[in-house]
């Protein structure tokens, strides 16, 4: 008999095809029962063909590790030691995040590999009268995309209006739910002239939410006027979900 041609045909027999084989679906696996080609078994939720006779039970085939994905959301069923690339858009990302998933992972499974953080960089400048209660200086903010632990970094240069004017704190807000961790002293003024100070700090394996939003904050004992240049806000991902 010639081996039909798929393309004619929806249909392509099993047996008598030139020594072909012939499959039968025998149910759950038996210990003890001895298997032949062609027969189907069930064991522990998935259907195996037999290839030679055996009494041995079914092991499973390790999972190839697929080419890492490129798209702005996660694979919902990753395997052990997987990768995916994760990015804000399709077209035109501004950042791309390899991520490496870790079954054995006790909190958050996707880790880090590499990649440029996210970032805001605004220009230009912002005028506000800070007082002691932290308040955002305006200019660079960030949404968190997905539910981890991060590194945060910023760094701004601030101008003191008045003579002596002294910022007490600077830190990272996070929108509803106050500072991360204040950073103290970090400018101040001169008693004979204004200054202009540079501030550059860092926060890590900082515990954030998905769609958290992240700006600069500053607080001073004293209320004055100050000017803020230079504001830059990054993060980039520790461990996330």
């Amino acid at each position: 008999m010639s081996t039909p041609d798929p393309a004619t045909t929806p249909w392509v027999p099993l047996w008598d095809l030139n020594g072909g084989v012939d499959l039968a679906y025998l149910g759950a696996w038996q210990s003890g029962v001895t298997y032949r080609d062609g027969q189907v078994i069930i064991y522990n939720g998935t259907a195996y063909l037999c290839t030679r006779q055996t009494t041995r039970v079914p092991t499973p085939w390790p999972m190839g590790i697929a080419a890492a994905t490129y798209n702005t959301t996660l694979p919902l069923n990753p395997v052990d030691g997987q990768e995916a690339i994760l990015v804000d858009s399709l077209t035109s990302p501004t950042y791309q995040w390899r991520l490496r998933y870790n079954a054995r992972s006790t909190s958050h499974k996707w880790e880090f590999v590499g990649g440029p953080p996210m970032s805001s960089v605004p220009g230009g400048s912002s005028s506000l009268a800070v007082t002691s209660a932290y308040q955002s200086i305006g200019g660079a903010t960030l949404t968190v995309p997905r539910t981890g632990s991060y590194w945060v970094d910023y760094t701004v240069t601030l101008y003191a209006g008045p003579i002596n004017a002294h910022i007490t704190n600077l830190n990272v807000l996070v929108a509803g739910f106050g500072t991360i961790a204040p950073d103290t002293g970090l400018a101040g003024g001169a008693a004979s002239s204004n200054l202009t100070s540079f501030a550059i700090a860092s926060h890590n394996y900082i515990s954030l939410t998905a769609g958290n939003v992240l700006t600069i904050g500053a607080s001073s004992a004293q209320a004055n006027t100050f000017t803020f240049l230079n504001r830059t806000l990054s993060l980039l991902p520790h461990r996330i979900s």
